[in-house]
């Protein structure tokens, strides 16, 4: 959890701004793989539901083409989450 609190330090490094407004969101890669460590921690701590894994599963359809696999799959090796992250997908 240590190390999930370093790399969510600074998510502003990860933004993307709305059609030059004043808002920001999340790229989408970086909004998946906060998902993934959102479910893992209450995986690992108090416990998840069907409806964290049907919000990853309606960001994947939705955005799957545009995602950049090779990095998302890095970094979930780097946060020792790949395991989890592929039984999740195979739900």
């Amino acid at each position: 959890i240590i190390f999930f609190k370093k790399f969510f330090s600074n998510p502003w490094e990860y933004t993307v701004s709305l059609k030059g407004d004043y808002s920001y969101t999340l790229n989408k890669n970086y909004h998946l793989i906060y998902l993934l460590v959102h479910i893992a921690k209450h995986f690992y701590g108090c416990g998840c539901g069907v409806r964290m894994i049907m919000d990853i599963a309606m960001y994947i359809n939705k955005f799957g083409k545009e995602l950049d696999w090779d990095y998302i799959w890095a970094e979930m090796d780097k946060l020792d989450l790949r395991l989890l992250t592929q039984n999740i997908l195979i739900l």
